[in-house]
């Protein structure tokens, strides 16, 4: 009988031996229904298991082998593995301990208990045990190699280069090494390092994916598009693995979207192929969904990139990029409210993602909603990193540390000083002194309209001795127009003694047609001859107070229809704005697009023709009206785009608006 168990026992492990498992499980079954405590059998049996990943099954076989012998160090080790492969890496923590323990020299122990915390995320502890391993077997690759990359875990790039030359100086043909290395190499700034890293493993091994889409991450890091572009097309033709083929296409999509700078117009059909192609390996890839959804919106195909970012947000509800899109797509639209909850949506999904607060504050002031926008809108200071807060020892002030000396700063341009100037009039009787700081050419005309007001040039250095407390001409707003309620009969900022002017024709016009400089400003300009149906009205005298230089479209409608529309004799209207004040203030009403020519007419009171576009371009101030009167400013009339990019409507309107007007 003990004959018949050794030579079963012998031929079980031959056929182990041979990977003929199936056969060796019943061998070693067959064995155990005769002498059911048989160590070996029972051990090798939880091996098998664990080879064909039956894990629960493998776990119960090593336990009844540490049953019957506790200090068994193979089931012990084995144990520890197998409840690793099925997910439970507290109770393998146990078993690892106890076989280093019965075995404190053997350099795999050390390993696998390494790899076990790593899964746990101890990345601390799991590296003590890989310098154990490495400490009892110095060339042992897998632990310099799991080194590097628990190093990389802990964003310790320096450590991690040095585990991964060790790991090459042992292995060096092996292409992951250099990949792992080349993400250190790119996270520590070591750009050219990183490139030569993903290169050397990329001509290792041609089919492996990893180096060719960190490559050409690396790339467009640097901006180096058409070299990513290449790296990308190239890895496309090498390799056979779909989910890294997606990864590529979707990367690809992204080049596109940067290429194009994200403006609007511009041909984005490569972004939304990469992208397509994508999708036909996956369906369900929401990046690749949200660039062809981002792709329309810069196309201005509205509502296709509105369907795609609600499809996106569909597959994937906490996909928090798709409702940041999508709330700038609707605030493009104008549909504040929608943006309002789609951004809402942002900060609830990441609160400590500020990226939209600027864009938020916007959306609720749009809508009128003052108080909360307000507290949003301090946020500015994040949106431009250029814009730097002027260093005060003296604090912000706020409403609970009483009606002082108060020193009021401007940080914006022009329009946004008169904008929200608006408010200082009212200011005198409630502070003991109020001194401004304001852009120089702003403060000859501010001094005179506001007397009771010091106002200064911000551009020439103060002490801080002569003021209690300070605050942002733009904060005024989040204390003193938080409802509809606090814009009660705003008289104008700016006040030039009336006088009487000559006019060689019924009515005299000021005209402004550019915004330059900022973000919306091309879709707020127009050229001056669209406005030909106007300036062919007769009876009026029109003047070019545009403060940028204009003049091949001023010579251009002279030689085309022969309209003369001439610069005021002598007047500089970009640096002399109190001239610029004066000549506006003659004038029987003003026509602007948006721009600060329309702040600077509208803060004298004088009626205001303002422009605007329909969807995208309007700024939120131009909304805040209330029975078709505006809050900030009651002298402007506002004419809209009746077709996005199209100025015709508007021009028509205005035409018909001036003829009832005046005429």
């Amino acid at each position: 009988m003990i004959k018949e168990k050794k030579e079963l026992l012998f031929q079980a492990k031959q056929e182990f031996n041979n990977q003929n498992y199936d056969k060796a499980k019943r061998l070693f079954e067959d064995l155990i229904s005769s002498d059911p405590k048989n160590l070996e059998a029972l051990h090798a049996l939880g091996l098998i298991l664990s080879i064909q990943k039956r894990y629960s099954e493998a776990i119960d076989f090593f336990q009844k082998s540490i049953t019957l012998s506790p200090n068994y160090v193979s089931a012990n080790f084995n144990l520890a593995n197998a409840l690793v492969d099925s997910g439970n890496f507290n109770e393998a923590v146990k078993y690892f301990k106890k076989s280093i323990n019965l075995m404190p020299n053997n350099h795999n122990f050390y390993l696998n208990y390494g790899n076990c915390l790593f899964k746990l995320q101890k990345f601390k502890e799991a590296i003590i045990q890989f310098k154990r391993s490495v400490f009892i077997k110095p060339n042992f690759f897998d632990a310099w190699l799991n080194l590097g990359i628990a190093s990389q875990k802990l964003n310790e790039h320096s450590e991690a280069i040095k585990f991964f030359n060790q790991a090459i100086q042992i292995s060096p043909k092996f292409s992951k090494t250099y990949n792992f290395i080349g993400v250190s190499l790119n996270l520590n700034r070591e750009f050219q390092k990183a490139e030569a890293s993903f290169k050397k493993a990329i001509l290792l091994d041609q089919n492996y994916s990893e180096p060719y889409i960190n490559l050409g991450i690396l790339y467009r890091q640097e901006k180096k598009l058409e070299d990513s572009i290449k790296i990308y097309q190239e890895g496309l033709e090498k390799i056979n693995d779909p989910i890294s083929i997606e990864i590529i296409n979707v990367n690809l999509s992204n080049i596109y979207l940067d290429i194009n700078n994200n403006e609007f117009g511009k041909d984005y059909s490569l972004s939304k192929r990469y992208a397509s192609n994508a999708l036909k390996l996956n369906p369900k890839n929401v990046r690749a969904l949200n660039n062809i959804a981002v792709s329309n919106l810069f196309e201005m195909n509205y509502k296709t990139a509105a369907e795609a970012f609600e499809k996106t947000i569909s597959l994937d509800p906490k996909y928090v990029l798709a409702y940041r899109n999508l709330g700038v797509l609707y605030n493009h639209l104008g549909a504040y409210e929608k943006s309002e909850k789609c951004i809402m949506k942002t900060l609830e999904l990441e609160p400590d993602n500020t990226s939209k607060n600027m864009m938020l504050a916007e959306t609720l002031l749009h809508q009128n909603k003052f108080s909360k926008g307000w507290e949003f809108y301090e946020y500015r200071w994040n949106e431009d990193k250029t814009k730097v807060k002027p260093k005060f020892f003296k604090p912000s002030w706020e409403p609970q540390m009483g009606f002082g000396k108060i020193l009021i700063w401007a940080e914006q341009g022009i329009g946004d000083q008169l904008l929200f100037g608006s408010i200082l009039p009212e200011l005198t009787d409630k502070f003991e002194k109020i001194f401004l700081l304001a852009d120089k050419r702003l403060c000859r005309i501010l001094q005179e309209s506001q007397p009771k007001i010091v106002v200064m040039n911000m551009s020439e250095p103060i002490t801080q001795d002569f003021f209690d407390y300070q605050l942002s001409v733009c904060s005024l707003a989040k204390y003193f127009r938080k409802n509809i309620s606090d814009f009660k009969n705003p008289t104008p900022l700016l006040k030039f003694p009336s006088a009487s002017y000559e006019k060689n024709k019924l009515l005299k016009v000021g005209l402004s047609w550019k915004s330059k400089g900022g973000l919306k400003s091309h879709k707020k300009s127009m050229v001056l001859s669209d406005l030909y149906k106007v300036l062919n009205i007769g009876e009026i005298d029109f003047f070019n107070i545009q403060y940028t230089d204009e003049s091949d479209e001023v010579a251009y409608v002279k030689d085309k229809f022969g309209i003369e529309v001439p610069k005021p004799r002598g007047l500089d209207a970009f640096n002399d704005l109190y001239g610029l004040l004066e000549f506006i203030n003659s004038c029987d009403f003003i026509i602007s697009t948006s721009n600060s020519n329309a702040h600077l007419a509208a803060s004298l009171g004088k009626i205001t023709y303002l422009l605007l576009p329909k969807q995208y371009g309007k700024l939120w101030y131009w909304d805040n009206n209330v029975d078709d009167r505006n809050l900030w400013y009651p002298s402007i009339r506002r004419i809209y785009q009746t077709n996005e990019g199209d100025w015709q409507g508007a021009v028509d309107t205005l035409y018909h608006t001036i003829m009832q007007d005046f005429f």
